[in-house]
């Protein structure tokens, strides 16, 4: 949620051209907004309803958003946060009715009021358009005309942007215009997190502090740190769940180091040495367990791994070393490409990457899945995603058919000892595990991206992980024909094209892109 809010307050910053809408990071700095707010100031109106997108104040936002229409009925960053689409020239709502235009009253800076001011048309009439030559529409094209030459209005004059700021007492702070309290706070805030970070960077100081569920020791930054955390507590409470598994257990310790190289001292001090290409483990025995890795580079990539072993941890915890190995490491990226939502994972998600890599094994002759099933000691990377689409298959095929066997699996496996494997298998489901392979093979085969965030997020992976810039272009241009209101499309398209540009090692095609 707070990278997603991020992209897009950078995104309607973009739009806007406005350098105080990244300004607005707390109540009081949205209180100082409000104070300094003219008119026709669209751009701090879009700073206000971005710190209202954040702070979860829809309603409120919506008001600031119908205001920024009334003063610009053409703001498509606007229309878009509300949800409405343009065809051919009419902005409609998300009910496909027209828009209805507010026109907004007549104001000073001295008596501007912070909430909504409009006299709004119903939406069965045509929309009200001052007409040509009217004072309001002249008004609003003066301002936007004289805002677009870098001037504000200040006491009934228009002056120069400096002159405007620096008659509020605003200072500036890298770029941007800041109110004195709100400069002050960042002066102190990034003098703080400098010294901090500095001194957290080495492990002997790292972080330490207790989750819900997890005791987490990290040199990685605090708002990594707490993201992470967040996480995590969501993932293991998801396993518990769906395993029936009491959640009270004592704090598991979890160490994140900023960089391998400190990983893998920390590793060998606790006598666990890794190689290079180990990201995380997870670690038991001795009355201990936890989980140790490293950031990877980025939120997504370090909790990828940190899903994959707390989905071991628990495992071990419920079943011990009896599970199989294909149930195992099938769960277990099950779990590391779920796609983490606010306040839940979405476990139907499709880690693109293991399926394509599955479909390419498929091209080159019948897959055993009796084989897969009964492997045990030579389970190469060949094997994760054939684990992984067993997995999908037994809960999702044939919408669910083969799920309440997949949990009376796991369910045995805790409460009984087999011989091997396959007497496992076949005691649940009765048959050995080839006699599903023409229904797995049907089903993997026609596993696709279809809405427009599956789409995103496969062309995401085919950018990033496979280089396959078509289809990953392909993917995104269908994403961006079915939802092109959506900022997390919009975000998808243009991170997919920057990579193309990237990779393409032309500087001035990366620029321009």
């Amino acid at each position: 949620m707070i990278r997603y809010t991020l992209l897009l307050l950078l995104l309607c910053a973009s739009a806007a051209g406005s350098l105080e809408a990244a300004a607005i990071g707390n109540w009081s700095d949205f209180r100082d907004a409000e104070k300094a707010l003219t008119a026709e100031d669209v751009d701090t109106r879009m700073a206000m309803a971005m710190f209202l997108f954040g702070a979860n104040k829809k309603s409120d936002m919506n008001k600031v958003l119908e205001e920024i229409i009334a003063i610009d009925p053409e703001h498509k960053q606007a229309h878009r946060m509300l949800g409405h689409r343009n065809k051919n020239g009419t902005w409609f709502d998300r009910k496909g009715k027209p828009v209805a235009v507010a026109v907004a009253a007549p104001t000073t800076p001295a008596t501007q009021p912070t909430s909504a001011t409009t006299a709004t048309v119903s939406a069965n009439t045509p929309p009200a358009t001052p007409e040509a030559g009217s004072p309001a529409l002249s008004s609003r094209a003066e301002a936007k005309q004289k805002e677009a030459q870098g001037l504000r209005k200040l006491n009934g004059r228009w002056v120069p942007e400096e002159e405007f700021y620096k008659a509020k007492k605003y200072q500036q702070f890298r770029g941007q215009w800041l109110s004195p309290s709100q400069y002050k706070r960042a002066v102190q805030r990034e003098a703080r997190l400098r010294e901090i970070t500095k001194m957290r960077s080495d492990w002997a100081n790292a972080w330490e502090f207790d989750s819900k569920y997890f005791r987490i020791k990290t040199n990685t930054s605090h708002q990594i740190a707490t993201e992470m955390a967040m996480a995590m507590d969501l993932c293991f409470e998801t396993l518990c769940r769906v395993f029936n598994q009491k959640k009270n257990l004592p704090k598991i310790p979890l160490e994140i180091y900023a960089t391998f190289d400190q990983f893998s001292a920390g590793s060998a001090q606790a006598g666990y040495p890794v190689f290079p290409g180990v990201l995380g483990y997870f670690y038991y025995g001795g009355g201990l367990r936890g989980i140790r890795c490293y950031y990877a580079g980025s939120i997504d990539q370090t909790l990828s791994t940190l899903f994959h072993e707390c989905t071991h941890l628990v495992l071990n915890e419920i079943i011990g070393m009896r599970i199989p190995k294909w149930s195992n490491e099938g769960l277990a990226v099950f779990f590391e490409d779920a796609k983490r939502e606010e306040r839940n994972i979405d476990l139907e998600a499709i880690p693109w990457g293991r399926l394509w890599h599955l479909h390419r094994q498929m091209q080159h002759g019948r897959i055993s899945l009796d084989r897969l099933v009964t492997n045990e000691f030579g389970y190469s990377v060949e094997y994760y995603p054939q684990g992984w689409s067993l997995i999908y298959f037994m809960l999702f095929a044939e919408n669910g058919k083969y799920r309440g066997h997949f949990m009376r699996y796991y369910d045995l496996l805790k409460k009984q000892n087999f011989r091997n494997n396959m007497e496992a298998f076949t005691k649940v489901y009765g048959v050995a595990p080839n006699a599903f392979y023409d229904d797995w093979k049907k089903f993997v085969e026609t596993l696709e991206p279809k809405t427009p965030k599956e789409l995103i997020s496969a062309a995401l992976v085919a950018a990033t992980d496979q280089m396959d810039f078509d289809r990953a272009l392909a993917y995104a241009k269908k994403a961006l024909t079915d939802a092109s209101n959506e900022p997390e499309v919009l975000i998808g398209y243009a991170r997919v094209r920057l990579y193309q540009a990237l990779m393409s090692y032309d500087p001035k095609e990366a620029e321009a892109q």
